[in-house]
């Protein structure tokens, strides 16, 4: 059997769909028993011609494509035994298929996490410096003082006031220096046996100090303690609105990583951790803010008790998500200590007689650790502190988110794709592809339609 075949010195992967253009055309004869798939053909090309630079061929008349697997000479005749190329063959009914696409080169799901390649140990470090609210010295910052007495503006038994630096240490001067507010009849009882039996200290119910300011209060309220107004001293009188403070924060452009790609703003590939004093070296999911370009620090502390609220969103509100709630003892507790005094001693212990509040230090503030915990990482541990018991120490350093962005080898979309994990037209898409379970229905042999199976599961190039 005689026909026309066209060769082609052709380069290409063996599990791609390229098919090759111009080439030479040669009557051929088919050898006796050769079959489609792997057919001997003869070439008549003379003596003086040699086809062995030829590698490819196509048969019309079978309509495949072919391997040149080799070229022999006999009888004075070249030999060439073929073996068919089913991806270049069907091409065209490859392309029309719709498959369940795993990977490609030419789309790309950002979202899906693409674990080929591995981390190595380059990294990327930005540390994000945050304004922090509370101040780092005792002389700034606020004095709440719990004190019962005859005002009628408490809450509960209790009112509260809250003052300055300077206000808190003239009140306690007032109150403790000179007990003329009491007007007590010293024809009755003398002043020194008065200081020994009365003690004002008995109706200050507490006292903390909270490292910020309290916004738009001024200091003109007399406090009353027990049945006393003590003259020449002033505070803030806090009303009930007043006893919680509110602060939010918001770092309005989110550090994220490099590449750009969306998965890799998660873990372990980015790492967010927040050192903000009191409430600990936390370990913020960084998943949560995948498509936020912020992230928000609101801030509730409870005048009362001392105690803060940090909440972590990617957007300030009440009815926003909350990602993280962390809580600590914000103000610190200062020392009651009552003014005690012997009554047959001259001298008076006024001056050493107060609330534990120092022109320098600050004796018996405590600082401590509070719940700690070891959050497992990839490379190495990382010890999360959270919460603390309260000390001025703890307000030294500023907040900082640090932000910790992993590299992974190079990605290499040529030979490995993307991943796309969806249905899709062959067709549509250029370059490597890989399917999940194709079952192309296609008018070939079986030997043929393993084959394309085999290599659209395993990836091939759709060219």
């Amino acid at each position: 059997m005689s026909f026309n075949a066209t060769f082609y010195t052709f380069s290409k992967k063996l599990n791609s769909t390229k098919q090759p253009s111009g080439g030479s055309s040669y009557t051929i004869e088919l050898k006796d028993s050769s079959g489609i798939l792997n057919p001997i053909i003869k070439l008549d090309i003379g003596q003086s011609g040699n086809p062995t630079a030829y590698n490819y061929c196509y048969i019309a008349e079978f309509n495949r494509y072919y391997w040149v697997s080799n070229w022999r000479w006999a009888e004075r005749l070249w030999t060439a035994e073929c073996k068919v190329d089913p991806m270049a063959s069907w091409k065209s009914n490859i392309g029309s298929d719709t498959e369940y696409i795993m990977r490609c080169a030419s789309l790309r799901n950002q979202a899906i996490i693409d674990n080929i390649y591995p981390l190595i140990t380059t990294r990327a470090i930005n540390k994000v410096d945050i304004t922090s609210p509370f101040a780092s010295n005792i002389t700034n910052g606020t004095f709440i003082v719990g004190i019962n007495g005859f005002d009628n503006a408490g809450v509960g038994a209790t009112v509260y006031y809250a003052f300055n630096n300077a206000y808190m240490r003239g009140f306690v001067y007032r109150l403790l220096s000179d007990i003329n507010y009491m007007n007590l009849d010293f024809t009755e009882i003398s002043e020194q046996l008065a200081r020994g039996i009365i003690n004002p200290m008995q109706y200050i119910a507490s006292c903390i100090w909270v490292p910020f300011e309290l916004p738009g209060i001024t200091y003109n309220d007399t406090p009353k303690v027990g049945w006393w107004e003590i003259a020449g001293s002033a505070g803030h009188r806090l009303t009930p609105t007043e006893l919680v403070w509110n602060y939010s924060y918001s770092i309005g452009s989110l550090p994220k990583h490099p590449s750009g790609i969306i998965y890799k703003y998660m873990a372990p590939y980015t790492k967010y951790y927040l050192d903000f004093a009191p409430f600990g070296y936390i370990d913020i999911d960084p998943s949560d803010f995948v498509y936020s370009n912020a992230m928000v620090f609101d801030i509730q502390v409870d005048l009362i008790s001392g105690l803060g609220t940090l909440r972590v969103q990617d957007t300030a509100g009440n009815n926003n998500p909350v990602y993280g709630l962390y809580t600590s003892q914000v103000g610190v507790p200062m020392a009651l200590s009552a003014n005690t005094q012997n009554i047959l001693s001259a001298g008076v212990a006024v001056a050493q007689a107060g609330l534990g509040i120092a022109t320098g230090g600050m004796a018996g503030a405590i600082i401590g650790g509070g719940a700690i915990g070891s959050v497992a990482d990839f490379i190495a541990p990382k010890v999360q502190t959270l919460g603390s018991n309260g000390g001025i120490g703890l307000y030294a350093a500023p907040p900082k988110l640090t932000c910790i962005f992993q590299y992974t080898t190079p990605e290499d979309p040529t030979h490995y794709g993307y991943p796309y994990m969806q249905s899709g037209v062959i067709g549509n898409f250029s370059g490597y592809v890989q399917c999940d379970n194709a079952d192309p229905s296609i008018p070939c042999t079986d030997t043929e339609l393993n084959d394309i199976i085999n290599y659209m599961n395993s990836g091939f190039y759709y060219e």
